[in-house]
């Protein structure tokens, strides 16, 4: 016998479909359900009987920004195929003219929204065409452009093209007066990995554009684990609490009978001895493990740019994280806000001047 959804019910199955990333248009939450058992007859639940709670979460197909949506997701699937096409007919084995029609042919697309899809489609090219797309970003002088770079400058497997990355990187900070928000974002992102050479590229580039926005992360993560008092890759105890995990003994073993079993046998006797072993020395348990990690990128590019940010050495700080985050709380912040005020007087100096300029001196 069939059993009938309820509204509840099926409000209820929805949700759990929310919960795991799913999404439910409106026709499929008015249209007939299936049932349950079996039967033939459906369970359907009218526009009037959907909770309060799940229409934010109801995305209707006719509306505009679901067709704006689907059209783009449709151009960018035919990019996309554009794309690999062009990278089989002209890069791969091909030499010559042919690689540079076909790199004259990628920077065509002007559009940020590909330069995820460029990336991953030619990422993998010789240092030609990276190094093209490379120009490609910095031309594009926008934010789009801008993480590409620094992303390249962190995680790009080539030595040559995370050097040439970090370079357009510096022109377009020459060029802003500040380092882009989207690069400090990525060398955050390198920061965090588990990935050594990765920390050691995040390092590197942070040092490198003077990011004093990284301070903190560096000074957090350059000792993880359970004395650095912050969140970190480190282990803190591993032990069960049921036995040790592992012992080392060194002592000296004396051997001695300690039972002696006669044998009786006819006109024949004999003695089964029991042998047993003394020992005299020292055991040590390990009852527990603690892993402490120290990163030297990171120490070295902390202290290295906080000695030439603040004008004075840092390098008497070595690991102790609780100094160093004093020193920054309470040293380095305040010293940051007083430059910034001198920098902003110094500015506003400059423009009153230039608009208010002194009268030329009269004759005599």
């Amino acid at each position: 016998m069939s059993q009938r959804l309820s509204p509840t019910i099926r409000a209820l199955l929805l949700a759990c479909a929310f919960a795991a990333g799913g999404t439910v248009t409106l026709a499929q939450m008015v249209q007939p359900a299936a049932t349950v058992g079996g039967g033939d007859t459906p369970t359907s639940v009218s526009e009037e009987e959907i909770p309060e709670w799940i229409r934010p979460h109801i995305i209707d197909p006719q509306s505009a920004p679901v067709r704006a949506w689907a059209a783009q997701q449709k151009v960018r699937k035919s990019a996309e195929k554009d794309l690999k096409k062009l990278r089989f007919a002209h890069f791969g084995q091909r030499r010559g003219q042919a690689r540079q029609e076909g790199i004259v042919k990628m920077r065509e697309y002007v559009d940020a929204a590909y330069f995820p899809m460029l990336l991953d489609i030619f990422g993998e090219e010789g240092v030609d065409v990276r190094t093209a797309l490379l120009d490609h970003f910095r031309d594009h002088e926008g934010r789009e452009g801008d993480a590409c770079l620094g992303w390249m400058a962190i995680f790009d497997p080539s030595d040559e093209i995370r050097a040439a990355a970090l370079d357009r990187v510096r022109d377009r900070t020459r060029k802003l007066g500040k380092t882009p928000d989207e690069v400090k974002l990525a060398a955050y992102q390198g920061l965090t990995s588990r990935n050594d050479k990765i920390v050691r590229n995040a390092c590197g580039v942070v040092n490198s554009l003077g990011i004093i926005e990284a301070i903190p992360w560096l000074i957090n993560g350059q000792v993880q684990g359970p004395r650095s008092g912050g969140a970190g890759t480190g282990s803190g105890g591993v032990g069960s609490g049921q036995g040790a995990l592992a012992w080392i003994a060194v002592g000296t073993q004396t051997a001695f009978v300690s039972d002696l079993t006669p044998v009786v046998g006819p006109n024949a006797v004999a003695f089964d001895p029991e042998l047993s072993v003394v020992t005299d020395g020292t055991v040590l348990r390990v009852i527990d493990a603690v892993v402490i990690t120290y990163s030297v990128d990171m120490n070295s590019a902390l202290t290295d740019m906080s000695s030439r940010e603040w004008g004075q050495s840092t390098r008497e700080f070595g690991w102790n994280t609780p100094l160093w985050r004093k020193w920054y709380t309470e040293v380095f912040t305040p010293f940051l806000a007083a430059r910034e005020a001198e920098k902003a007087k110094v500015q506003q100096a400059a423009e009153a001047a230039a608009t208010n300029p002194a009268a030329p001196a009269g004759p005599g």
